[in-house]
């Protein structure tokens, strides 16, 4: 089984749009339900737009907590399917970059 939310869409994700449906709305709200990862997910939003790449760092300085902190904080997003990740070489070694587009969220209760 996938870690990864299932999520069905109407609308394309590059309208912003996502729509949950099912078992995954418990996923997806969980992940909401903390200010600090709605918080990080617009500065990842707004920085993705401006054509500006997130990292861990980024988002520690951010909110002022640890790497590892975020860390767990992202794995969360990411599992509900609100941020993308992608590895790119960093300085020591791989670094995660983060995309999220995602301007609303719809909650089906079918």
């Amino acid at each position: 089984m996938s870690e990864k939310c299932n999520i069905e869409s109407p609308s394309s994700v590059a309208d912003g749009v996502l729509t949950v449906r099912g078992e995954e709305l418990a996923k997806v709200a969980m992940a909401l339900s903390s200010h600090i990862r709605v918080q990080m997910l617009h500065f990842i939003r707004d920085e993705n737009e401006k054509g500006n790449e997130v990292d861990i760092k980024n988002l520690a300085e951010l909110i002022k907590q640890s790497r590892a902190n975020v860390s767990t904080h992202m794995r969360i997003l990411e599992r509900a399917g609100l941020v993308k990740i992608t590895y790119k070489p960093g300085i020591r070694a791989v670094k995660k970059v983060y995309t999220a587009d995602i301007r609303e969220v719809r909650l089906i209760l079918d």
